[in-house]
């Protein structure tokens, strides 16, 4: 376990990621699942949550949408 605490941190680290460990009761995998293409973190996205028949809960790379630093809109 120690090893591994400390491969994380040094991940973080390299990454320049801001926090390591995101998970909770709810969403225990949060801040765990690494983007294989840029090496951010993954995170939980709902689609059409105004309609509950077409509501999804999806995990995605959180910068997915980011362009030259900057989140498209």
């Amino acid at each position: 376990m120690q090893l591994e605490m400390e491969r994380r941190r040094v991940f973080v680290e390299k990454h320049d990621l801001k926090r390591q460990d995101y998970s909770n009761d709810t969403n225990p995998i949060a801040g765990k699942l690494i983007c294989g293409e840029c090496g951010g973190l993954f995170g939980r996205k709902v689609w059409n949550s105004t309609n509950k028949m077409l509501r999804r809960v999806i995990w995605q790379c959180n910068h997915k949408y980011e362009e030259k630093g900057n989140p498209r809109m």
